[in-house]
């Protein structure tokens, strides 16, 4: 479904309220302007997205989740946090990762260090 500025905008307020209420956290996919309009908690980007370094800054440190579709290349992602896809499903192409390529990622994550989280869709 796509939505003009101003509906998704209106989405985005109804969710943020939602989730500070019910004391979630809300993450804005890929758009940094929305997700600092509305106070987002984090931003998730592509892999071929904005700089994690610039969503950083601009955002006033919020956390960056990145997108990743290498198990690979998952321990050179510099963001709090990686979403490696597609895992269990083909998506856009894309062979499903599977679990082994999951244990891939997520020893190379180990590798790179502690402080990251590793998120499979």
């Amino acid at each position: 479904m796509a939505l003009d500025a101003r509906a998704r905008l209106a989405l985005g307020g109804e969710l943020r309220e939602t989730t500070r209420r019910s004391g979630q956290l809300l993450a804005v996919n890929d758009r940094l302007d929305v997700a600092r309009l509305l106070g987002a908690d984090a931003v998730h980007l592509g892999e071929r997205s904005f700089a994690t370094e610039d969503a950083r800054r601009f955002l006033g440190g919020a956390p960056v989740l990145r997108a990743c579709h290498d198990p690979g290349r998952v321990g050179a992602v510099d963001a709090e946090a990686v979403v490696l896809s597609p895992v269990c499903q083909p998506r856009k192409g894309a062979p499903a990762l599977g679990i082994e390529g999951l244990r891939r990622a997520a020893e190379g994550l180990r590798r790179a260090g502690p402080t990251r989280r590793l998120y499979a869709l």
